[in-house]
């Protein structure tokens, strides 16, 4: 019997809202990440304080350093637990990447499956380093592909400023 997984991704743009307040907690949030096996969340601004915990779920957190008061970037993966046993993070010097591995054995797969969550940031934000993030990831791409197959979830976030005439 095939089983399907179910992989999502969102842009959370900050875990904490003024209006709704923690967005994990939401029930249209909930309703959204309970339909998936795996889901991906890039821009949580959490760092590793946050209460990240959701019911069901077993996650990987990459935080950025601080900026002033607030945390920003970051990234979180969550598996729900029923799969957790056959995943394993796997480290990736760049803060905006984070890798888990899928066990091929597990899963019942070919194949050992790498899926990458990356984050690129806005062209016009001033620590915008996407030249050295996409060779960073071009080299672990390259690396994963070499072990088994990999799946690569992204965000560009393309954030303009006012255009002047």
């Amino acid at each position: 019997m095939s089983r399907h997984l179910r992989i999502g991704f969102w842009n959370l743009n900050g875990f904490n809202s003024s209006i709704l307040g923690n967005k994990l907690r939401t029930d249209d949030f909930l309703s959204i990440i309970n339909k998936h096996d795996i889901f991906a969340l890039v821009e949580t601004h959490a760092n590793y304080e946050t209460e990240m915990n959701i019911s069901k779920f077993q996650h990987f957190i990459k935080c950025r350093n601080q900026s002033g008061n607030r945390s920003s970037g970051g990234l979180a993966v969550y598996i729900n637990q029923k799969l957790a046993k056959g995943v394993t993070y796997i480290p990736s010097e760049n803060k905006n990447i984070i890798w888990c591995k899928l066990d091929k054995a597990h899963f019942n797969f070919q194949k050992d499956i790498y899926l990458g969550t990356v984050y690129l940031s806005p062209p016009n934000y001033e620590r915008n380093n996407n030249e050295d993030l996409i060779g960073e990831l071009e080299e672990e791409m390259f690396l994963f592909s070499q072990k088994g197959e990999i799946i690569v979830q992204g965000d560009y976030n393309a954030r303009t400023g006012d255009i002047q005439e």
